[in-house]
């Protein structure tokens, strides 16, 4: 997790005037309960909570100043905090592997957030975010958050919701057409099984059930259930085996694939989804057959 300088919200911090800091005193670097001036470019949010939601999130938030060219994560970093962009100018950066290029995926601004995906789910940044000039975020990080929600449990599908539509109207791919990834997707529902490698390519005899949800010439999705934190973090990163089988007419067909996991979460629902890149791309007549053979929902 990238360093970055906390202030003290005193007068020098945000310029922001005495009678506007709220009316509790607050430990260094905390911003004063509900601080309207710095709350303001993100009313939504505060508009779905209710007055002690709102307040005790307020009174745990933090205010920080990015220099230029600082980033704050790396791409496949952990982070426990969720930024809330308050002045300046970021940019989100996807490093595609496959083609060895970085795509720009948002430039942020105020009123802008993100690190949503690691801070509701135990997962590695999928994007680097840096600095493109002077910046000053306001963020929350997890273990904060977390007593929070002990007294207000219901303030979670609220910031969930908001960080899903801020998401939604934020990633904005370039012109160069560069995606995360870069294969055409295709729904589909099959079950699998994915097995560990050692660094010498040894398989383990253990097998992992999997559901197989998207598909691509470059990559697969899968759900895996009943899996613990620390067994998500054994799969993050891992070289790993993928079989899976479906069948066309009479004839069953078996696929091995090898696979890294790119990136692994735990959901809301206690599910772990499993993002695969192949170390090979699968032909794409073959993804057509497979997801056509296996009840495709839609393309995407």
């Amino acid at each position: 997790m990238a360093k970055i300088e906390e202030k003290p919200m005193g007068p020098t911090s945000l310029a922001i005037p005495e009678t506007d800091r709220g009316t509790r005193s607050t430990e260094d670097g905390k911003i004063a309960v509900l601080n309207f001036s710095l709350i303001k470019p993100w009313a939504d949010l505060f508009n779905a909570f209710t007055l002690g939601e709102a307040t005790s999130f307020c009174s745990e938030m933090k205010s920080a100043k990015v220099r230029k060219h600082q980033i704050l994560y790396k791409q496949g970093d952990c982070d426990n905090r969720l930024l809330f962009i308050y002045s300046g100018l970021l940019k989100l950066t996807y490093y595609n592997y496959e083609i060895k290029k970085n795509a720009l995926l948002a430039r942020l601004r105020e009123g802008d957030l993100c690190g949503a995906d690691t801070f509701f789910t135990f997962s590695p940044h999928t994007s680097t975010l840096s600095a493109i000039e002077d910046s000053r975020i306001i963020y929350i990080d997890k273990q904060s958050y977390q007593k929070i929600k002990a007294d207000f449990p219901g303030i979670e599908p609220k910031l969930i919701d908001f960080c899903e539509k801020k998401r939604k109207s934020m990633l904005v791919l370039n012109t160069q057409g560069i995606e995360r990834r870069a294969h055409n997707r295709y729904n589909i529902s099959l079950q699998g099984k994915l097995r560990l490698m050692d660094s010498r390519g040894n398989v383990s005899p253990g097998s992992l059930q999997v559901d197989v949800v998207d598909i691509s010439m470059g990559g697969a999705c899968l759900m895996a259930r009943e899996m613990g934190i620390g067994d998500v973090a054994v799969y993050n990163q891992s070289r790993v085996q993928l079989n899976i089988s479906y069948q066309k007419h009479s004839t069953c067909y078996d696929i091995t694939k090898f696979a890294a996991v790119i990136s692994a979460r735990i959901l809301p629902s206690n599910e772990c989804s499993l993002h695969l890149r192949f170390e090979t791309p699968m032909d794409e007549a073959k993804v057509f057959e497979i997801a056509s053979e296996t009840n495709i929902l839609t393309f995407l």
